[in-house]
């Protein structure tokens, strides 16, 4: 499974990121495995921008996937940089615009 998640601004200052985290459980609603998702890196699509995406083995036991956001206090910032090469920490969202890919 690959998340793919999008910076909430094209100016940085203000801008945010969701920041996913993945809980997979079975057909009882038990966890599933502990596979998390690879730490986030930066990738660019042409016509769409720079987005952040990580993957994540699925057990084979699982029959659902939740998808929630991880706080700001426990998670290092994703970084981003600017045309003029300056740094910006994104601070984590509690929601955003998220692709999930199957594979």
């Amino acid at each position: 499974m690959t998340v793919e998640t999008y910076v909430s601004s094209s100016w940085l200052p203000m801008a945010t990121v969701f920041r996913p985290r993945a809980l997979f459980l079975d057909a009882s609603f038990r966890e599933a495995g502990n596979n998390k998702l690879e730490p986030m890196t930066r990738a660019t699509r042409y016509l769409q921008g720079a987005y952040y995406h990580a993957t994540a083995d699925v057990p084979a036991n699982a029959a659902y996937v939740v998808i929630f956001g991880a706080s700001s206090a426990n998670t290092d910032r994703l970084v981003a940089y600017s045309q003029n090469g300056s740094m910006y920490g994104l601070p984590n969202a509690y929601e955003g615009k998220i692709s999930i890919l199957l594979k």
